[in-house]
Parts: C-alpha cells; structure tokens; sequence
C-alpha cells in the first residue's frame, strides 16, 4: 500500500473516530472503537513505519529542530508523524470527553473543545483545561486522577 493510501485511510478513521466523540459520545461502544481499534490501529501503523525505518534515526535524530526537520524531509516519517499526531490528539479526546461525561460537562463548549483538540491538538485542550479551572475554582483542576 502506498503512502498516500495509508495517509488517507489514517484521516478518515481519525475523523470517524473524532465525529463519534462528538456525536454520540455516551454510547457504550464510542469509548471502545475509538480506543481499542482506531488508536491500536494508529499505533500498530506507527511503529510499522518506525520499525521499516529504523536506519534513518541517530542518536541526534531529535536533539535540534534542524534534525527533525531532516527526518521529516522523509515522506515515510512524515507520514508517521502525521499518525502519531492523529493518535495522541484522539487520545487526549477520549480523555476530554470521558471527563466531561463523568462531570455533567456537556454541550456547546464541550464540543467547541473536542473540534478546537480535532483541528489544533493542545489549544482545545488548554481550553478545556481552563474551563474545568474556572468550573472547579482551583489553578489545578483535576482532569485525569493521580494517586498520590
């Protein structure tokens, strides 16, 4: 399968994956299909094209910008970057809209948060991350729990 295919295929499932967050994230199955196969499927891919690449990486592959400039230079890791992008914003969206169901944190501004970590990965996240600060009164609030 060619690269472009491959590219195409990852970016529809990413948006079906993404258009399920959205739509019908309460669904029992949303949670699961977006995990347990898109995100899998993402990761398998992904080090599918680490692994057939192996040889292009050095000890300085990410140590400068310019160093990771060459690497993506590379279509083949460029696709892979583009993977690896899809595959932790969909992450951070099964964790956006998980917490938000389990907070009666629903509607417009949810959604606005969900298309803002779909189309710019951080900034509807930030966004979110605020909104739950402004929600819950503190500087940290509480998105994912961690045992302390």
């Amino acid at each position: 399968m060619d690269l472009s295919s491959i590219f195409q295929i990852a970016s529809t499932l990413a948006l079906i994956g993404w258009i399920m967050l959205i739509v019908v994230p309460k669904w029992k199955q949303t949670a699961i299909l977006v995990f347990n196969f898109i995100v899998i499927l993402f990761s398998i891919a992904y080090l599918s094209i680490i692994i057939l690449n192996f040889d292009k990486f050095s000890m300085n592959s990410f140590s400068t910008l310019d160093s990771v400039a060459s690497l993506f230079e590379n279509r083949s890791l460029l696709l892979g970057g583009w993977i690896h992008y899809l595959a932790f914003d969909l992450i951070i969206g099964l964790l956006i809209t998980e917490h938000a169901l389990k907070n009666n944190f629903n509607g417009p501004l949810l959604i606005l948060c969900q298309l803002l970590t779909f189309i710019l990965g951080p900034i509807g996240f930030l966004i979110y991350y605020i909104t739950n600060a402004i929600k819950q009164k503190t500087t940290a609030p509480k998105i994912i729990e961690i045992a302390e």
